[in-house]
């Protein structure tokens, strides 16, 4: 009695096992049996008598659709058919094909059947793994990849779910899931952007239940690879954007600005940023923040300067000695010596005279037009014109 299948065609993937996680790594039907695995796909393909392709070409699109569904990782596939025709004859064949795989993919091969022969094959592959800038799999950091059976999801990082580096080599639960979807204590820096034009997944823990299931899917990839949570500006010490001694805190929403502040250790003062660094022509000296005698309260210059986030860094004050101390005539004013001593000297601009204390450095001078009585002296190389007493000048401006 003839048979009902006229062809059944198994197909057997074979690639070369990965050796380099640099590149894609491609097996090939004619390398050496050492350098090669063949995995035969679980299903196949059955034809009756009457729709049996004729030849393999007949066939190629639709091996080419089963190998990318039943195995991942894909780059390329190539059918090496044997040369023999199929002619609709009942029978099996076996279709092998060399099929180009990601080289970082970690391919584990188990074997169902006990006793060895023709059992079903699961493979998984790492799709975190990959190099972020494969479109395969594709989490923006800092989002944390996710390895799924045969795909793999984005999840913003928490303060209940932390790993490091950015994924995490464990296949989740639906508890696990349920956990990351529902769990309402999460802050706004623990979920993507709030709008679609910033992230696929608006107001969303991770892209579980919003991209496409199949992360390598066209769609998959490009909802996996938009997909965006806040980046914490104080998670990464090595760039923290405070000084050193300062401790950053960021704000309560990823939105604000600035989204971060830098504070300072108590008993120092300073707005906690990096001080700016000059060449030897530009140099600047930091200004000393300065307190009164209670030892805390920042003098009236000290607070201007705070207040205007001038003073960078996390500094020690020091006292104010002219905190306290008697007020100076209006053209005075108290100064520190080296001793931290307070004592009262002339302003800038102001030299110190024995008789009238402080006067201007450069004082105003009288000038006189040139007179015409011919009994006035004037010294032409001074420009002074001498006057005796009851002479008429006139006033030419002051200097």
């Amino acid at each position: 009695m003839r048979s009902l299948s006229a062809a059944l065609l198994f197909l057997l993937s074979c690639a070369s096992l990965p050796s380099s996680a640099n590149a894609a790594t491609t097996s090939s039907a004619h390398h050496q049996p050492a350098a090669q695995t063949c995995e035969r796909l679980p299903s196949s393909l059955t034809y009756s008598q009457a729709t049996a392709p004729a030849d393999v070409s007949a066939i190629l699109r639709v091996v080419v659709e089963k190998i990318n569904r039943d195995v991942t990782g894909v780059v390329d596939v190539e059918v090496a058919w044997t040369g023999a025709e199929l002619h609709r004859r009942v029978g099996e064949r076996i279709v092998r094909c060399t099929v180009t795989r990601l080289a970082e993919s970690v391919v584990q091969i188990s074997d169902n059947d006990d006793d060895g022969g023709g059992g079903d094959s699961e493979v998984q592959i790492d799709e975190h793994g990959e190099k972020l800038s494969h479109n395969v799999s594709k989490c923006q950091p800092p989002s944390i990849c996710i390895n799924t059976l045969g795909s793999y999801e984005c999840v913003c990082p928490s303060a209940s779910f932390q790993s490091s580096p950015s994924s995490v080599d464990f296949i989740p639960t639906p508890q696990f899931w349920e956990d990351i979807t529902y769990n309402q204590h999460r802050t706004p820096w623990e979920v993507s952007y709030g709008r679609s034009s910033e992230s696929s997944c608006p107001n969303s823990p991770s892209t579980f239940g919003c991209c496409d299931d199949d992360g390598h899917s066209r769609e998959g990839a490009v909802c996996h690879s938009t997909f965006r949570c806040p980046v914490d500006p104080c998670e990464d010490v090595e760039s923290s954007p405070c000084s050193s001694n300062a401790s950053c805190q960021r704000a309560n929403s990823p939105l604000a600005h600035p989204n971060y502040t830098c504070e300072c250790p108590p008993g120092l003062m300073g707005n906690g940023k990096p001080c700016p660094k000059y060449n030897t022509q530009q140099q600047q000296p930091q200004q000393q923040p300065k307190v009164k005698y209670d030892g805390k309260t920042p003098t009236e210059s000290t607070k201007r300067l705070l207040d205007a986030g001038l003073l960078c860094g996390c500094t020690k004050p020091t006292v104010d000695p002219c905190d306290g101390y008697h007020d100076c005539p209006s053209k005075e004013m108290c100064v520190a010596d080296s001793y931290n001593r307070p004592s009262c000297q002339c302003k800038p601009g102001h030299v110190r005279d024995e008789v009238y204390g402080c006067v201007d450095e450069h004082p105003p001078g009288l000038t006189l037009r040139y007179s015409s009585n011919p009994d006035s002296k004037f010294d032409t190389d001074r420009g002074i014109e001498y006057l005796t007493q009851g002479d008429r000048y006139e006033e030419y401006g002051v200097m």
